[in-house]
């Protein structure tokens, strides 16, 4: 609970934490850390590890999962949902957590 009603809700830690932990996507995440430096400090705390955690990438559209699969940063969590297609050959140069949903198909090479 804050104790000054008036400071902004990032400066509220539990709250800020709180409405933090509807984000699912982890692009979302980054994008929130860019705006604010007191955001991207509480995001980068302990406290928001669990956050973090839970946080996915998640694709569903070929063009979109194999750009995320080409450029996403190491240790990415990535969700590719289910009836995408992946088309081609997909260098992936870093690594990440890929999870495929049922019905994901892959025609040519993941490398």
């Amino acid at each position: 609970m804050c104790a000054d009603t008036k400071a902004p809700f990032f400066e509220c830690e539990d709250l800020a934490l709180h409405i933090l932990s509807h984000i699912e996507c982890s692009l979302s995440l980054r994008r929130v850390a860019a705006t604010c430096r007191a955001l991207r400090t509480l995001l980068s705390s302990q406290a928001s590890s669990a956050i973090r955690a839970n946080a996915w990438l998640d694709v569903s559209t070929p063009l979109m999962a194999a750009a995320v699969l080409r450029h996403a940063p190491a240790g990415e969590r990535v969700r590719v949902r289910a009836g995408t297609t992946l088309q081609g050959e997909i260098v992936i140069s870093q690594p990440l957590h890929i999870v495929c949903e049922a019905g994901v198909r892959l025609n040519g090479r993941l490398h």
